[in-house]
């Protein structure tokens, strides 16, 4: 009897698994049929939803379409800001561009995978700018290499997304204005210490929204 209940039990979990799985896959189907009945009237491809399949599978297609309709300032191109921009390209944002006037220098070289020794000496983001654009050629990359303390206070209102990395508070502090003046969200981080092992973040989303965190 006991190997009986045991048969049962196993028969049943692989019974609603298979049954989980079958949903799953319907309701995908019919979200992603739906879209692109919708999207027949607009300019959404077949072959990027194809492409970004993982992620619609995710998310769902009206957050893919919020994501692809996106235009992000980054700013300062650090180690940190590799990956950050690495994962908003692969994710297939509308526009990435980099404010970046730093020059590459051999410490740069240690610590960003988008540089090479044929870099230095160049501005950091044109250089890197071209190996970004590989990732995925669906997404525009631009490079300003304007200072950042130059750029007056209206440049960041034609962002959706702004995102600062290793810049000084008081800085921070100034682009947190601009950006809740003109109801842009803005993300903050930056890494310190011992081979940059330890690091802070800090997001503005809207009013009631701000926070600190440290690590």
């Amino acid at each position: 009897m006991f190997r009986r209940a045991i048969v049962i039990i196993y028969y049943m979990s692989f019974h609603i698994e298979f049954e989980l799985t079958w949903i799953w896959d319907t309701l995908y189907r019919q979200s992603i049929a739906k879209y692109r009945e919708e999207r027949k009237r607009q300019d959404f491809k077949e072959y990027e939803i194809a492409l970004y399949d993982r992620q619609i599978r995710l998310w769902g297609v009206q957050a893919q379409e919020k994501i692809r309709s996106a235009s992000i300032l980054l700013i300062t191109l650090s180690a940190l800001s590799n990956e950050i921009a690495k994962n908003l390209v692969l994710a297939g944002i509308s526009t990435l561009t980099i404010l970046d006037s730093a020059i590459v220098t051999e410490a740069d070289l240690g610590a960003q995978f988008f540089l090479s020794q044929a870099d230095v000496g160049r501005n950091r983001a044109e250089a890197a700018a071209p190996q970004i654009r590989k990732l995925n050629p669906r997404v525009k990359v631009v490079v300003d290499t304007t200072p950042e303390a130059e750029v007056k206070s209206d440049y960041y209102s034609q962002f959706d997304v702004v995102i600062a990395i290793d810049l000084a508070p008081m800085r921070l502090g100034l682009i947190n204005t601009m950006t809740r003046f003109y109801r842009k969200r803005f993300y903050a981080a930056g890494l310190h210490g011992i081979g940059e092992r330890k690091g802070k973040q800090a997001y503005n989303l809207g009013p009631g929204d701000a926070v600190t965190k440290r690590g």
